[in-house]
């Protein structure tokens, strides 16, 4: 009986240890290589984007639209950044500006997903003809939930 007990004792610290970690893990390689790769190795590690979002928001001098455009370089669907933005009360402005970010600064992988996979998860927004397809979400770029 107390083999069993040390046994779960070892196992829920163990747990409790690996989750908080990862907050750890985001701020080192945030601090020693910035936020994508920050983004990049959580995700792989399988924190979601509404608690990257959620811990990457408490970092000071972490500027709103640059985490945004971390997730979209990392290739998280948009609705999921989109969701997560709203959870924590981002503006749709702010995605925006932070999916603005991340054409200026990671288009080609971006492009380089939609020519490798043909997008079949519907990862990015198609380019609307004119500007607008009646959607005001980041135009000129329509995201469907």
């Amino acid at each position: 009986m107390k083999v069993l007990l040390l046994l779960t004792a070892t196992l829920l610290l163990t747990c409790s240890s690996a989750f908080a970690d990862w907050t750890q893990l985001f701020l080192d390689a945030y601090t020693e290589k910035g936020i994508d790769t920050a983004v990049v190795t959580v995700l792989k590690n399988d924190i979601t984007p509404n608690q990257i979002m959620d811990y990457g928001l408490t970092i000071e001098g972490l500027e709103q639209p640059e985490l945004i455009k971390a997730l979209f370089c990392a290739m998280v669907q948009p609705n999921t950044i989109y969701e997560a933005a709203a959870d924590h009360q981002l503006t749709e402005a702010t995605v925006a500006k932070g999916y603005q970010l991340a054409l200026a600064q990671c288009a080609e992988a971006m492009e380089e997903q939609l020519n490798i996979g043909g997008d079949p998860a519907g990862q990015f927004p198609e380019t609307q003809p004119g500007g607008d397809s009646g959607s005001h979400r980041a135009s000129p770029w329509n995201f469907e939930r």
